[in-house]
């Protein structure tokens, strides 16, 4: 049964809608770091400027600092925009669903959920992959020595 527009809770809807448009934010944003090549968040934090600005530029400062904090951030974007963005989304179809239903609908959304987490992995394995042939190409073509070249990549996992 349809609320009447009067009857219907808006604050509840408007957190709903801002919650869904900040999550999905965050997800686009930690994806689109994760797709370019060489993000880096090292200009932001030496660039900044306030209070905390000393301890970020000490951050900024080191290199293997800097290898933990920028898959931390592309990971963490992605992360916390899901957990904003896919918990109103279930509520959403589980809501629209009749109670005769709901554990078809339940099944439904749990192994699309699995399929969708099952082909992200795969993507992601074969751009690691890539990724990583392409960067023994680069070495090859520096004339580093074979062994080397090796030890650095999974090029002989690839191509023995």
């Amino acid at each position: 049964m349809m609320k009447s527009l009067k009857e219907m809770d808006w604050k509840r809807i408007t957190v709903t809608l801002l919650r869904v448009a900040i999550g999905w934010h965050l997800l686009y944003e930690g994806v689109s770091k994760l797709v370019v090549e060489n993000w880096t968040a090292l200009d932001f934090l030496v660039n900044t400027t306030g209070f905390f600005s000393g301890f970020y530029h000490w951050l900024a400062s080191s290199e293997s600092l800097m290898a933990v904090i920028d898959p931390l951030n592309m990971y963490g974007l992605i992360l916390i925009g899901m957990g904003l963005f896919v918990p109103p989304n279930t509520s959403a179809i589980m809501g629209s669903v009749p109670k005769e239903r709901l554990g078809t609908a339940s099944a439904m959304v749990a192994t699309l959920r699995h399929i969708g987490m099952s082909v992200g992995l795969a993507i992601s394995g074969s751009v690691f992959t890539a990724s990583r042939f392409s960067h023994a190409t680069q070495l090859t073509s520096q004339e580093l020595p074979q062994d080397v070249v090796g030890k650095l990549s999974t090029r002989k996992m690839l191509f023995s």
